[in-house]
């Protein structure tokens, strides 16, 4: 099975002596919205952390176009402790203490200390939709969700009209675990209120304020060059 348009869903009916019994449905007779050709997208969001290691409150800037990303985080006194950019091929991230920047090229976007997520799920953090997805290995239907385990990034989706949650291991084998509240629709065209992720030493909390997804962004907003230059719409 390859692409998500031509695999089938197993759903499961019950369970007996024999083993589960499955009953193959076309998955594309099921209805939810993918990530396709959206605009750019900018975000700007309220940030709160806690766990093993204390608690944190900050903004979160968040941009996209296409495969590209800019990705910042500021503390509420206003210090930016996480400035990254990249696409689906490399990925760069500045180091605060010394200045220098770091290449990525596992295709994993660094966040809270060792957590870190799939490229192709941050522009679903805002949008909601289904991100672009590689080999499927198995569906499956449980209560009203519909669940999908995805390869190449290694991926499970849970939704039912809307994407719902997103399960992952990171690269330290923690597993992630991403939950979209309800769609919010506004003038600015429809987005997530809010995300909870959840991961080994603790809990995020984004509440998404302000969101715009149809002023085109230029390519070199997204180069390393430009991460110190604030985006006055937003950060205002």
């Amino acid at each position: 099975m390859s692409r998500i348009l031509t695999i089938f869903l197993f759903i499961a009916l019950n369970s007996c002596a024999t083993g589960w019994q499955y009953t193959k449905v076309p998955l594309d007779s099921i209805k939810f919205e993918k990530l396709e050709n959206l605009d750019s997208v900018k975000a700007v969001g309220n940030l709160r952390m806690e766990g093993t290691f204390g608690k944190f409150s900050g903004t979160i800037l968040l941009a996209t176009k296409g495969s590209m990303f800019r990705l910042e985080i500021f503390h509420k006194i206003g210090k930016v402790v996480l400035a990254v950019v990249g696409n689906s091929k490399k990925i760069v991230a500045i180091n605060f203490n010394d200045g220098q920047k770091k290449i990525y090229l596992d295709k994993k976007i660094p966040l809270f200390g060792s957590i870190s997520i799939p490229v192709e799920l941050i522009q679903s953090l805002v949008t909601g939709k289904v991100p672009p997805l590689g080999t499927i290995k198995r569906a499956w239907k449980q209560n009203e969700m519909i669940i999908v385990q995805v390869e190449n990034p290694n991926i499970k989706l849970i939704f039912n009209k809307s994407l719902k949650n997103i399960q992952f291991f990171d690269k330290y084998s923690d597993k992630v675990e991403i939950l979209l509240n309800p769609q919010f629709v506004g003038n600015v065209g429809e987005h997530v209120r809010s995300v909870e992720i959840r991961f080994k030493s603790g809990k995020a909390w984004i509440d998404w304020f302000r969101v715009a997804t149809s002023q085109l962004l230029p390519d070199d907003y997204f180069e390393y060059d430009k991460m110190f230059e604030m985006d006055s719409v937003l950060a205002n």
